[in-house]
């Protein structure tokens, strides 16, 4: 209403500029009325715009469309976001066209950025089940990436978490990465546990790391196996009766896990799921 009396006292201030509307008819006056609002919003974007300049823009990767900024971050590129799973069944139509749907949608996300894109997913999340990325991270070409944390050539343990950054060729390269107290005093030590912990999953590749921490997991619940050492011997009791079977698929799998139970980080990977 503020909008309407606004337009009406800055237009039609006296009896003739009323009379004349009455002659027109309300299309002339309704066609007005919307050039004055959009005359008014385009002058206030400009100006939230020269205000906010320096300024941290959140927004969906729906709305962003049609807009660029300087840098730009997409969070939480999971598997189970981007592509977005099916709500009923958790599963993405791979035949149909929602999977397609999904990753234009993600190039949209990706184009939004003139110099610098980072793309960051989730390792682990607040229940400590791994959390694959992105399956259209992988159709990225490699010479494109500069890959930090996970995959990285240089392992650190700062972030439990998976960072891509993209450089455009006006952009500069600059991989910072942030500094953690790692002794006794950290103010994070649940955080540390988890990075140190997650060395031992970066032992299998990132396809066969869902199954490690299935199995892990699934046994790491059993009161019976609550201690690392006889949870280790279970899922090694395990490991022996599937290879022993013919319906299992990935005894590839199985066999370089059995291999790596006698090592210090999968008797540290028990003891962080236990």
């Amino acid at each position: 209403m503020d909008d309407v009396s606004d337009f009406l006292s800055t237009h039609f201030s006296s009896s003739g500029d009323a009379n004349q509307t009455e002659e027109k008819g309300c299309t002339a006056t309704l066609k007005a009325f919307i050039d004055y609002i959009s005359l008014r919003e385009t002058e206030n974007f400009r100006s939230r715009k020269e205000e906010n300049k320096n300024s941290i823009t959140l927004t969906t990767i729906h709305q962003s469309k049609g807009l660029e900024w300087d840098v730009v971050f997409i969070v939480q590129a999971n598997d189970s976001e981007i592509p977005l799973l099916h709500e009923y069944n958790g599963t993405v139509k791979e035949a149909g066209c929602t999977l397609e749907e999904e990753r234009r949608l993600f190039y949209v996300a990706m184009t939004r950025a003139r110099k610098k894109l980072y793309i960051l997913h989730v390792t682990v999340d607040s229940h400590r089940q791994l959390l694959p990325p992105s399956r259209f991270l992988r159709e990225i070409p490699g010479h494109l990436l500069d890959i930090q944390g996970e995959g990285a050539a240089t392992k650190y343990h700062e972030q439990p978490s998976g960072d891509i950054s993209f450089d455009h060729a006006e952009g500069e390269t600059s991989t910072e990465k942030p500094i953690v107290n790692q002794n006794e005093t950290s103010p994070y030590p649940e955080l540390m546990q988890s990075c140190l912990a997650n060395d031992f999953l970066k032992r299998f590749e990132i396809d066969d790391r869902a199954v490690v921490s299935h199995i892990f997991h699934h046994w790491a619940k059993r009161q019976a196996f609550q201690i690392p050492k006889r949870l280790l011997d279970k899922i090694k009791f395990v490991i022996d009766e599937r290879l022993r079977g013919k319906g299992y698929k990935r005894k590839d799998v199985l066999c370089k896990l059995k291999s790596l139970l006698s090592d210090d980080e999968a008797l540290g990977y028990a003891e962080y799921v236990s």
